[in-house]
């Protein structure tokens, strides 16, 4: 993106719903790269909580069924609360069952959330399974952060007065990742996802 230490710079970028907005602040001493999704609209699903359980082959206790299942529309990304950041742990998806599931339903990723972390900072946990994808669970997924958050703000899981919510993701695999939603709006919901990028490696390519 031509990045370089002090700069502020905001891009686009096409991903499978269409072209985002980005940016990339490396204005401080770590680069934060940032994306504003499309639009996000959850709807109901097709399947109750006793059938998502069977499905994943999860405990049905683990779920809150006090909130609704979800399915991100542009996404197709399920979303699902689990009870306690422990049962969340614990959790062992059947990927053929999900597999089968996710083909007849054309679902993507299965996203169990609890508003509760590892860290003292940290809104919600996060796990993501994306069976149909051949992942079994993938340790930090950008894309399932905005409608994870509008998720808890639907039902109630964050304070209102709560403009950044701090995501928490894939500890269990041992790959830990951390994400910041920005609040922008509420109705419609609108938000910016952000997370520190991290020097790998650099390379020469040559087009011919």
């Amino acid at each position: 993106f031509g990045a370089d230490r002090g700069i502020n710079k905001q891009y686009n970028i096409e991903i499978n719903a269409g072209f985002v907005k980005g940016e990339i602040d490396w204005t401080h001493d770590q680069p934060i790269i940032s994306f504003y999704p499309p639009p996000i609209n959850l709807d109901p699903v097709p399947f109750n909580h006793s059938q998502l359980a069977e499905v994943l082959g999860i405990s049905l206790d683990s779920i809150d069924q006090s909130k609704p299942i979800l399915i991100e529309r542009t996404n197709r990304y399920v979303y699902f609360a689990i009870k306690s950041l422990q049962q969340l742990k614990e959790l062992q998806v059947n990927q053929q069952t999900a597999k089968a599931h996710a083909t007849e339903h054309n679902i993507v990723v299965y996203c169990g959330l609890t508003p509760y972390g590892i860290d003292d900072n940290s809104h919600v946990h996060s796990r993501v399974f994306a069976p149909l994808v051949g992942i079994a669970e993938d340790p930090v997924t950008g894309s399932s952060q905005g409608p994870l958050t509008a998720y808890m703000i639907r039902n109630q899981m964050i304070d209102p007065s709560i403009n950044q919510v701090n995501t928490e993701q894939g500890d269990f695999v041992g790959r830990a990742g951390r994400a910041s939603v920005s609040i922008l709006e509420r109705d419609p919901i609108s938000v910016k996802v952000s997370g520190p990028a991290f020097y790998v490696f650099s390379a020469d390519m040559q087009l011919p």
